[in-house]
């Protein structure tokens, strides 16, 4: 009767748990599609995404209730009422007509609270998966220390029997756990198999539905992407290619504050566009991708590349950017590769005050390629250092500019150069702002005594 009870808690607990972790990353994917919705009605301000939004709020808030039911602990109930409450105050930003843009901007700057938010709830979803996980290993091993007991006093044939049971026990239960953890992990692909008592065999092909259905979910977010990058990116190309037309004088010779505002506009979807492939990169998961072909990467010239593009920007602000770059060759990807850098210096010049000073040094240090960025800047809080390359984090410090970044740079940055078996890290600046260094195993070595290169 005991072990048939244990069977029972165990499916039941378990059972539980995975749907509440199901149910909380359904959360984080709905509350992700609204954020982009309420983006896309803000720029383009069409009735149809509107609608959309709402169709998609729906959806959102069913999900919410079913979590605000089933959540059993006060701390992820406040999690739930605070996300709710931040997407009413969006929602009702967004239905209450045309706003000055700092407004409308810190409505959807909340996104950020909410996205932590539900994060925090799928990680106490976790916990308690963890949790009951480790009762039913507890249970199971008083099972396993009491069938021992008795059969130490009954017969050799009563202590293989009860050896055997413990066995036969253990193991689906072992399986059920692995499972669970597999799926609280986002592994999707690996099929839920238990083989052993009826009730737990039932919960096995349970958790094989629900895997399957989680893994249907998985690819439909990957095609909504796919098909927002390119509903995002043409429109903002065109954006782009009128304001170099414009600046190239095709229309007519600008006059000094025209010519400003229409850079303003090339560099606001330039900036806009990067935050846009960030948040695909992350939502799709690529910097976890090693299927990507690699090849050999000469670095510095990545580095170039990226100073020039950032020039003009630079110029426009005062900016000093002063790039220190030795021959440095890798093995990766190259977009990649230019992500990171572009990420950094991008970063630096955002936080940079009109005027500033930024710094680059690439070099060689042994069987390590070393890049460092400094920039003159605020810097970075010490207790906020730990956080920084957390997805969606950000801190105190604004930076300049008419678009407010994302929080997702320095996570693909982090993810990128780990994928790439390499690190970064904070690190003091020479300039008195915020540092940051990146080492990445080195293709091959050059021969000793050639010359930095110094571009300004």
């Amino acid at each position: 009767w005991w072990a048939a009870h244990l069977a029972r808690e165990a499916a039941e607990g378990l059972e539980e748990t995975a749907l509440q972790g199901a149910w909380s990353r359904r959360l984080e994917d709905k509350l992700l599609a609204l954020e982009r919705k309420a983006r896309q009605l803000v720029v383009l301000g069409d009735a149809e995404i509107l609608a959309d939004y709402e169709a998609r709020r729906g959806e959102f808030l069913e999900v919410l209730a079913w979590l605000e039911g089933a959540a059993p602990a006060e701390d992820v109930r406040r999690e739930l009422a605070r996300i709710r409450e931040i997407e009413a105050g969006v929602y009702a930003r967004l239905v209450a007509g045309p706003a000055p843009p700092g407004e409308v901007g810190g409505a959807l700057a909340r996104f950020g609270e909410a996205h932590a938010a539900a994060r925090a709830v799928t990680n106490r979803v976790q916990e308690r998966v963890e949790q009951r996980a480790e009762t039913t290993r507890r249970n199971a091993e008083g099972l396993r220390r009491r069938l021992f007991g008795l059969a130490m006093g009954a017969i050799p044939l009563t202590l293989g029997l009860a050896a055997l049971f413990a066995v036969l026990l253990s193991r689906p239960v072992r399986s059920l756990e692995a499972a669970v953890e597999r799926l609280g992990e986002g592994a999707f692909d690996t099929p839920v198999e238990i083989h052993g008592p009826a009730d737990l065999a039932s919960l096995g092909e349970r958790l094989d539905w629900m895997r399957r259905r989680l893994l249907e979910l998985e690819s439909e977010k990957t095609r909504f992407l796919a098909h927002l990058s390119h509903d995002l990116k043409t429109p903002l190309t065109a954006i782009r290619e009128g304001a170099e037309l414009l600046l190239g004088g095709v229309a007519g010779e600008l006059d000094p504050e025209q010519e400003e505002v229409v850079r303003i506009v090339r560099e606001s979807g330039i900036h806009l566009q990067r935050q846009i492939e960030n948040l695909l990169a992350f939502s799709l998961g690529e910097a976890r991708d090693r299927s990507e072909p690699r090849e050999t990467v000469d670095l510095s010239e990545v580095v170039g590349q990226v100073v020039e593009d950032l020039q003009p920007a630079c110029r426009a602000r005062g900016l000093r950017l002063d790039s220190r770059v030795a021959p440095v060759v890798v093995e990766g990807v190259r977009r990649r590769l230019r992500s990171v850098v572009e990420n950094l210096v991008s970063n630096a010049v955002k936080f940079t005050p009109d005027g500033g000073r930024i710094l680059l040094r690439l070099e060689a240090r042994g069987d390590r390629a070393v890049l460092e960025v400094h920039d003159s800047g605020p810097g970075i809080r010490p207790e906020e250092r730990p956080r920084v390359f957390e997805a969606f984090y950000q801190g105190r410090a604004r930076g300049a500019g008419p678009v407010k970044g994302s929080g997702l740079g320095l996570a693909i940055v982090k993810e990128y150069v780990e994928a790439h078996r390499g690190a970064v890290e904070f690190c003091p600046s020479p300039l008195g702002g915020a540092g940051f260094r990146v080492t990445l195993p080195v293709r091959q070595s050059h021969p000793p005594g050639d010359d930095e290169e110094e571009v300004r």
